[in-house]
């Protein structure tokens, strides 16, 4: 565990070099040398300036501090599928905010268009849905996986995070 001060001084770093954004999350591109140089050069001057051992602390943690703060960016997913997906897909299916589903192997990705013949703005529309299935076994077949309740709980639970975020940012900008 790290020290809430050692804690304090990393997440004010991010945030001094602006590596994280106004709704309190690290940007997606943002690469790991990027990060482990800012923390390296910040972290030095603090040694400097004060004798309370950040660097040290840092340096002994160096590694699960980095995997942390890039993992960060996908840990819902994560916590999910685990190392079932390499960081590179991790962060396509966040850029593309695809919504995800496992049962035992299989994975289920689904994604949603826009509203499509919609009359006027505000009002109910059809839209349209994708999705993908990835057995377990490496084929898409016509018995992988299925529909579960994880499906419909995901899409609301992102809708209300989504909306929260917004109103959180709304509420910075006052």
């Amino acid at each position: 565990m790290l020290s809430l001060t050692c804690a304090s001084e990393i997440l004010s770093i991010l945030e001094k070099y602006k590596f994280i954004g106004p709704d309190g999350s690290l940007y997606l591109n943002v690469k790991e040398d990027y990060i482990e140089a800012a923390l390296n050069d910040s972290l030095l001057q603090c040694d400097k300036e004060r004798s309370d051992g950040l660097r040290e602390e840092y340096t002994s943690h160096r590694k699960y501090i980095l995997q942390t703060i890039l993992r960060s960016r996908y840990i819902n997913l994560y916590m999910l599928l685990f190392d079932r997906l390499d960081e590179a897909l991790y962060l396509q299916i966040v850029k593309n905010k695809i919504l995800v589903d496992i049962q035992g192997d299989d994975l289920l990705f689904q994604i949603f268009t826009c509203n499509i013949l919609q009359r006027k703005s505000g009002e109910e529309a059809p839209f349209l849905e994708f999705i993908q299935r990835r057995c377990g076994s490496g084929a898409a077949t016509a018995g992988c996986g299925g529909f579960g309740i994880r499906n419909f709980l995901t899409l609301f639970l992102s809708i209300e995070l989504s909306k929260a975020m917004k109103e959180a940012q709304a509420a910075k900008r006052r």
